[in-house]
């Protein structure tokens, strides 16, 4: 089975599969979904190590012909989500997947949560 996940207009996680049945919601008010693989260093006297050196996009591990995939070893997965409705007296700014302040123009609560 071949899974796609992404955030749709409506701001919800969705994921759609490969025999072309409609996508179908996971989650709602996703702002924002990042994927990091955790890529080993691969050993020159044997297999593959077994522990991430480093955390890369899915494009800078490259195609899947001719990429690092057999050097992923673990999957980060942050997602950024906002409150239903506007909570804040006024605008605050947020912590992104990438750790950067971001600034918002509406009143809603944004948290990231990463595993």
């Amino acid at each position: 089975a071949e899974n796609r996940f992404f955030i749709s207009a409506n701001n919800a996680l969705s994921c759609r599969g490969n025999n072309g049945a409609p996508s179908q919601p996971l989650v709602d008010n996703v702002a924002q979904m990042q994927i990091w693989y955790g890529v080993a260093t691969p050993s020159p006297t044997g297999p593959r190590g077994t522990v991430a050196t480093r955390y890369l996009r899915a494009n800078q591990v490259g195609d899947m012909n001719n990429g690092n995939w057999d050097q992923v070893v673990s999957v980060r997965l942050c997602l950024v989500i906002q409150s239903r409705n506007p909570v804040l007296d006024t605008p605050a700014p947020f912590f992104n997947c990438n750790g950067v302040s971001t600034p918002t123009t509406d009143r809603r609560l944004y948290r990231a949560f990463t595993t």
